[in-house]
Order: C-alpha cells, then structure tokens, then sequence
C-alpha cells in the first residue's frame, strides 16, 4: 500500500475527530503510531487496554497484518510523520 493511500486510509477513520479543529488525544495517537511503527504484539496489547470484542480484535489484527505485508518502515513513518504535522495544525488552530 502506498503511502498516500495510507495516509487516506486513515485520515478518512480519523475523520469525524478532525472535523472539529483539535488536537487527537495523546492514547490515539499512541495507538496509531504504534499501528503503523511497531510489531504487531505492541499495538494488539494497546487495543485490548480499550476491552475490544472479538470482531474488533479480529478486525484490528488483520488491519495490522495489511500495514506490516505492505509498508515498508520507512513508509509507515512517513505516514505517521504526516498525521503528527496534521494533528499539530490542529493544536495550532485551536490557539488562535
């Protein structure tokens, strides 16, 4: 997967959290990062902190398996670089 189509990928889950200019809160962007930066074990652990069901452990799983299969580190980073320059916009935004 591309890196812009990451990047899309996510901007249209995180969507209703930006539509509203503010900053993601500091567990969110923890989970992503961990989503798109670290193995596998990592980002479920993080998951299972919020008590998913099943389909969304499931969900959240093969989710990660299609980031791991198909970016390359230095694609996620930059992904995840992106979302931090945007979630910083936001923070901006809000101090004007």
């Amino acid at each position: 997967m591309a890196p812009a189509r990451a990047l899309a990928l996510l901007g249209l889950l995180l969507l209703p959290l930006l539509a509203e200019p503010s900053k993601l809160c500091p567990q969110l962007m923890t989970i992503i990062n961990q989503f798109l930066t670290k193995d596998k074990d990592t980002y479920m652990d993080s998951v299972n902190r919020y008590h998913p069901t099943e389909l969304e452990r499931n969900t959240a799983s093969k989710l990660k398996d299609c980031v791991t299969d198909t970016m390359t580190p230095e694609e996620a980073q930059a992904v995840m670089q992106q979302l931090e320059e945007i979630n910083n916009q936001c923070a901006h935004t809000i101090l004007k």
